[in-house]
């Protein structure tokens, strides 16, 4: 059983928890008030407790709350082109530090320190030694959210395939159109965050490893330990949490919800597979107008319920007994 929130003639879109919809008359999309008011369940933490201790999960709670709207605030602030520059500039001073790096201070951290760090940072150093640029098959685009920082590091301070392979993830789609609705916006200024962080790190480590900075250093180091932070953050936000609070619009492009379709969702938002969501997982770029996009794995796929597969609306529950009785 779903909410339709969706009807004939309508086009909708989700953005940060927001449902939004138009129609062909009214050009701008506006909030669903009444379901977001009154249905959607996004804040199940926010029930009085012996509510709370019938739900069986609560993707969010107060924390994670403060993560998503901080991100959110980032994200939706940010200029796509300011954030373009940003980056390009993130790579400029990346690329020089690493050529910049002497072998001799280089040899002496990878003999020296490596050992006494996490022992997968050498084999990831080796795998992105190899690393060639490759458009949306480009592996810094693969493992998007969740790159590693160090082993890319050490790898483009030896490597011309590595770097050239960063240099693309960087740079090479900032340029594209950006989507006319906030949904588009916003995925692009997230693809862009997301990169900026990775160039970040890169360039904290490049710094310490040339001061000669020891493992232990490395790990207590108060800058690099933030940009850490907002990595692990920026993840959860991305594969765990962006698809459930965010769809582009849906019918795509001049369509909308045709005479005999319509659109449904789950009351409990982060918890329902419903018409937004295919059956499988796919690697999803993040701002398909960037050949190489930061990817994630994703089932959105929205599609239409055709009018025929309803079969009847809710009157009466009668599970859990506690609740039982007419819907209101």
């Amino acid at each position: 059983m779903k909410r339709i929130v969706g009807v004939p003639g309508e086009k909708l879109m989700m953005v940060d928890d927001v449902l939004y919809m138009r129609t062909a008359a009214q050009p701008a999309f506006r909030p669903v008030t009444v379901d977001g008011a009154r249905f959607a369940q996004i804040d199940l933490w926010k029930l009085p407790a012996d509510v709370r201790a019938k739900v069986q999960s609560i993707p969010v709670d107060e924390r994670t709350r403060t993560v998503l709207a901080k991100w959110d605030a980032e994200k939706d602030s940010g200029d796509p082109g300011t954030l373009a520059v940003r980056l390009r500039d993130d790579w400029t001073r990346v690329s020089s530090r690493a050529a910049a790096m002497p072998a001799g201070v280089l040899s002496a951290f990878e003999k020296g320190e490596l050992p006494r760090v996490n022992p997968t940072i050498a084999t990831l150093r080796d795998a992105a030694m190899r690393f060639a640029p490759a458009g949306a098959s480009n592996p810094i685009s693969q493992t998007g959210a969740g790159t590693e920082d160090l082993g890319l590091a050490l790898a483009i301070a030896r490597s011309p395939s590595a770097l050239a392979a960063l240099k693309e993830y960087a740079v090479a789609g900032v340029s594209g159109a950006v989507g006319p609705t906030p949904y588009g916006r916003g995925s692009r200024n997230l693809n862009l965050t997301i990169k900026m962080n990775l160039l970040d790190r890169i360039d904290r480590d490049l710094v310490l490893i040339g001061n000669g900075a020891s493992a232990a250093a490395m790990e207590a180091d108060v800058e690099r330990n933030r940009l850490l932070q907002d990595a692990r953050e920026l993840y959860m936000y991305l594969v765990r949490y962006y698809d459930m609070r965010n769809f582009p619009e849906f019918p795509a492009g001049s369509a909308f919800l045709g005479p005999d379709q319509y659109f449904a969702m789950g009351d409990n938002r982060y918890n329902s597979l419903d018409f937004r969501f295919s059956e499988t997982t796919r690697l999803r770029p993040l701002d398909p107008a960037d050949p190489s996009s930061v990817l994630y794995p994703s089932m959105l796929e929205p599609f239409p319920l055709e009018k025929r597969y309803i079969e009847g609306w809710a009157v009466f529950r009668l599970w859990p007994f506690s609740r039982m009785g007419a819907i209101r």
